[in-house]
């Protein structure tokens, strides 16, 4: 039986190693290669012709829905697997639009990504059980998706936890100890944020987000 080739994406090194080792010992997949960083990721793929792409959609330089399209524009025959920490669904729906043909959370269980490699390999869609409930009510629902939405889409993971962090009640100087960067690349990142979403403030900011549930 002809090994699945994989090609995992993540910055973080841990889940990249843990990823790595679980599916290397397994007969039916071939690592063929993984990165920390999305550009670079992007220009080998092509070049490694991997089956199936595994993404952390909240890369910190380039979003998940660009990181998505990028791929499917340079390899238009590799399926990809996106994984995320958050299961917002109208993000589900940009990623899948974006050309994803599966969608798994990091809270899924190791059998269940086997079973969407699998199945994204064989030409079947495939999402983790719990988001494809909430996803089929959103669309019996026939809820548009709007501006905000696709803003939201736009964050990065670190701009996530920074958001995180703001809503513990963090000063800009407190969240840079906890990151272990400078002040001024938080207020960058906060910058950011605001453009994404389109505010001026952090009570417009957190109106925004628990608008759409992030």
């Amino acid at each position: 039986m002809k090994r699945i080739k994989i090609y995992l994406i993540d910055d973080q090194r841990l889940m990249l190693d843990m990823w790595n080792s679980l599916l290397s010992i397994d007969s039916r997949f071939s690592i063929t290669g993984v990165s920390t960083d999305g550009r670079q990721a992007i220009r080998e793929i092509k070049v490694k012709g991997p089956d199936v792409v595994i993404i952390d959609v909240s890369m910190p330089e380039i979003p998940g829905v660009e990181l998505v399209r990028a791929i499917k524009e340079k390899a238009p025959g590799v399926q990809v697997l996106a994984v995320s920490m958050f299961s917002h669904i109208p993000a589900v729906r940009q990623i899948l639009s974006a050309g994803a043909s599966g969608f798994i959370s990091r809270a899924s269980s190791f059998e269940e990504m086997i079973r969407a490699i699998i199945a994204i390999h064989n030409g079947t869609h495939y999402i983790a059980g719990d988001i494809k409930d909430q996803l089929a009510e959103r669309m019996l629902s026939d809820h548009t998706e709007d501006d905000t939405t696709n803003r939201v889409c736009t964050l990065t993971r670190r701009e996530l936890e920074i958001i995180s962090m703001i809503r513990e009640g963090l000063s800009s100087h407190d969240i840079a100890g906890r990151l272990e960067i400078s002040q001024r690349t938080v207020e960058v990142h906060r910058y950011n944020i605001f453009k994404k979403l389109n505010v001026s403030n952090v009570i417009s900011m957190m109106r925004v987000l628990n608008q759409e549930a992030v």
